[in-house]
């Protein structure tokens, strides 16, 4: 999640205050997060699933974000809050053709993309902004790459989740709650 000076060739980049975004920069965003990286694939896989009787599953990548502002990260909130409520209407479309769709909204997680920002690389404690995030986090640690497995396992299995759908799931250890 981004802060200040921070530059990502992924999904997010820079914070700052709205009154001064640039605007190619936010539409840039909004096109690799919402269009690039979810509606084409989905649009390309699902139509073929269709045409095919496939009864599939999708499963989308949210993010805290979709439900609670991540403060300066403009585009990509708007971005993540699209991907949560067309989660829902895919749902809704895609369900008399057997095809499930869900989301998972990861909470903290360390990655090249916040690595920097949550570790100090020098002494490998927290940063202040790391801090912050454990203590706002019930179970008070960063999220594990097992801590998504079992959600998709879920997720995927029909005899498991058969019955749900457009929902998304927060995988955040209590990020949202607290």
């Amino acid at each position: 999640m981004g802060d200040a000076g921070y530059t990502d060739k992924r999904g997010n980049r820079g914070k700052g205050s709205f009154v001064k975004t640039d605007v190619g920069l936010f539409e840039e965003i909004l096109r690799l997060n919402l269009c690039a990286g979810f509606l084409v694939p989905t649009k390309i896989i699902v139509s073929r699933w269709i045409e095919e009787g496939v009864k599939g599953t999708v499963i989308n990548i949210a993010s805290m974000a979709s439900c609670k502002l991540l403060s300066g990260i403009w585009a990509y909130d708007a971005a993540k809050a699209g991907v949560l409520n067309l989660t829902k209407a895919y749902a809704k479309e895609f369900a008399p053709h057997g095809i499930r769709v869900n989301a998972i909204a990861p909470g903290f997680f360390l990655g090249k993309q916040n690595r920097t920002f949550l570790i100090d690389e020098k002494t490998g404690k927290l940063t202040e902004r790391g801090r912050t995030v454990i203590d706002r986090t019930p179970f008070g640690r960063f999220g594990k790459g097992e801590d998504l497995e079992g959600v998709v396992l879920f997720l995927v299995s029909s005899a498991a989740s058969g019955f749900i759908t457009g929902v998304t799931l927060p995988v955040d250890g209590g990020y949202l709650v607290s």
